[in-house]
């Protein structure tokens, strides 16, 4: 394309026009629902962060997906990225169940999901023997998106504990993550546990 002006004689500048044709979309993304906890201490508010992503994928690869919060309550206490799904608690939340409906669309499909959340407190004397795990290489958005749930469960069935018992309450990052976890009813580790040996004595116990 040539473009002038009034000019004499006339300047002019010329540009190039890609046009890309894809084909009409055909499929409808496909979203997975999400569910995850928060844990907080006693009857303290989880101070806003993070919750999780939510994850959809469309099988036209030339499609872009937009998420969004359906709900006009929901966008009053909760955030979404539209490109990448990353869910955020803007303020503070209370002791409680909370469902957030999301949805993602091509442009053309949209589709729909309920974000459950639960923000659960344990009490005092769970917190006085936790213990702090040390992770490198992941950021609090790795962790929390892609491994939180596998690795609670994976220590869970590794120290013969039943399932919900071990909780993450705390997420610290200082160019590595630390966790805080703790159990909710309280118990003890045998230093035999396999590789699981433990130091127990207070918050900020370093598991060896």
């Amino acid at each position: 394309m040539r473009v002038f002006d009034n000019g004499t004689p006339p300047l002019y500048s010329d540009v190039d026009i890609t046009v890309l044709i894809v084909e009409r979309s055909s499929s409808p993304p496909i979203i997975t629902p999400l569910s995850t906890t928060v844990t907080v201490t006693g009857d303290d508010v989880f101070p806003g962060g993070v919750i999780g992503r939510v994850h959809a994928f469309d099988n036209d690869a030339a499609d872009h997906l937009t998420f969004a919060i359906v709900r006009d309550e929901d966008r009053r206490l909760f955030d979404i990225d539209e490109v990448d799904g990353t869910l955020r608690a803007v303020q503070g939340l209370d002791v409680g169940d909370y469902i957030i409906n999301v949805s993602v669309t091509d442009g053309q499909f949209t589709r729909y999901a309920d974000v459950q959340l639960l923000v659960e407190g344990v009490g005092e004397d769970a917190t006085e023997s936790a213990v702090v795990v040390r992770l490198d290489s992941l950021t609090p958005e790795e962790f929390v998106s892609y491994h939180m749930n596998s690795f609670i469960l994976a220590l869970q069935s590794e120290l013969h504990v039943q399932n919900s018992a071990i909780k993450v309450c705390c997420i610290l990052y200082h160019a590595v993550l630390y966790l805080t976890l703790v159990y909710k009813t309280l118990f003890l580790i045998s230093k035999g546990c396999r590789v699981y040996s433990a130091c127990w004595t207070s918050v900020g116990s370093v598991l060896c």
